[in-house]
């Protein structure tokens, strides 16, 4: 891989000059705007950056996006029925944190897959001004329409692994009508170009002419390569450096830490399922251990029975944990894997972060007494074998 004819050497250098937009919004639906936005200026801006104008600094790309009503509202999810924003205000929100930094190159995959014609629209025309701040877009486009077509600067069409075209986009038309594909006067290029050019969409129309579509492929492919002027020739043996201008830097574990604990605690405190799941599942067990355990004997059976419960209470609080744990990184997956693949943080950081957030919120949920008059109430003195009480927070007292 080259840039300014120069390789590039490693994955680092790629994200120091680059970002990458996913065409799925992986963030977290308990987070506002602003707090999204601000997470990754925190975490993209380079250690001279002050927070001061870190801030500044997201506040002006939430001004860029136009962002300004909903800074304050949660991103939102369906399955967890927290109300956020619209699509369109996520898929500019998403773009937006890849954009804290200003980076060189900004690669996007369908950035206006599943909003509509408006909202496509105000999408590329942001995608535009960022162009004319120095940031070169490169992205991948689904069924544009006529106005969004024209927006673009340059177009890419592959076809088969091959380029069959890489022109200005206003070029476009007039080359393929010099190969005999004239585009209608009223017709979108970007759909006559997918429908009759590189293949054929017509079915009557592939009878009459006995279409084959590695012919056409061939056909293309071997006419832009006649045209083309690029060559490997022009390529430098010579290591990609750096550009000077680039504000793009890790943060430092600590920070990373910080930031990501700190984003933990939140999104625990504000998911509604996961406080309702975990209260729901301590009444359920501690229901079940009550009804199971209650009134046990002090003979030799009701020893054995103790160290059934104690055994079963001890085994559902490994359990819930481990199954606590992985329900909520299935939730956030696709966030982690974006943020890592972009360069924001690193594994360790977050594996404590939540880990640092969930050891409280678990312990909080299974408290233990701690002082003399608390374990009076739990333990009969007059026993050589202690009936213990429900770790789920039962308000049930199974001793005789």
């Amino acid at each position: 891989m080259f840039l300014n004819k120069k390789k590039l050497m490693d994955r680092k250098q790629i994200l120091t000059i680059s970002s990458y937009v996913q065409q799925d919004d992986c963030m977290l639906a308990t987070q506002t705007v602003q707090e999204t936005i601000e997470f990754a200026a925190a975490l993209t801006l380079g250690k001279e950056t002050t927070p001061e104008e870190k801030l500044k600094r997201a506040n002006e790309v939430i001004a860029l996006f136009g962002l300004e009503k909903c800074r304050n509202t949660y991103i939102g999810d369906t399955a967890t029925k927290l109300i956020g924003v619209s699509g369109g205000e996520r898929k500019r929100t998403a773009i937006a944190c890849s954009c804290v930094a200003m980076p060189s190159i900004l690669y996007l995959d369908e950035p206006t897959s599943g909003l509509d014609s408006f909202t496509a629209i105000s999408v590329v025309r942001i995608l535009k001004r960022l162009t004319d701040r120095g940031v070169t877009v490169v992205t991948t486009i689904h069924q544009p329409n006529g106005d969004i077509f024209r927006l673009f600067d340059s177009l890419l069409l592959i076809l088969n692994g091959e380029i069959i075209y890489h022109r200005p986009v206003l070029e476009s038309v007039e080359y393929f009508a010099e190969l005999g594909f004239k585009c209608p006067m009223n017709d979108n290029p970007a759909d006559y170009y997918f429908m009759h050019v590189m293949t054929e969409g017509d079915e009557e129309i592939k009878n009459e002419i006995n279409f084959n579509q590695d012919d056409r492929n061939k056909l293309l492919a071997e006419k832009w390569a006649e045209q083309s002027s690029f060559s490997k020739e022009g390529l430098l043996d010579e290591e990609f450096q750096g550009l000077e201008n680039s504000e793009t830097e890790m943060a430092p574990l600590t920070t990373q830490f910080k930031l990501l604990y700190s984003r933990s605690w939140k999104e625990a405190i504000r998911n509604p399922m996961r406080v309702r799941a975990q209260f729901g599942q301590a009444v359920f067990f501690s229901l079940i251990v009550a009804t199971i355990w209650w009134q046990v004997g002090n003979d030799q059976t009701g020893i054995q029975d103790r160290n059934g419960v104690l055994f079963f209470i001890a085994m559902n609080g490994l359990m819930s944990s481990l199954m606590g744990v992985l329900s909520t990184f299935g939730n956030e997956r696709g966030t982690f894997v974006r943020d890592f693949e972009n360069g924001l943080y690193c594994v360790g950081p977050y594996f404590l972060g939540k880990v640092a957030c969930d050891g409280p919120c678990e312990r909080a949920k299974r408290s233990e007494p701690s002082d003399k008059q608390s374990a009076k109430k739990q333990y009969k003195t007059n026993s050589h074998y202690p009936i213990a009480q429900s770790t789920l927070s039962s308000p049930l007292s199974w001793s005789r």
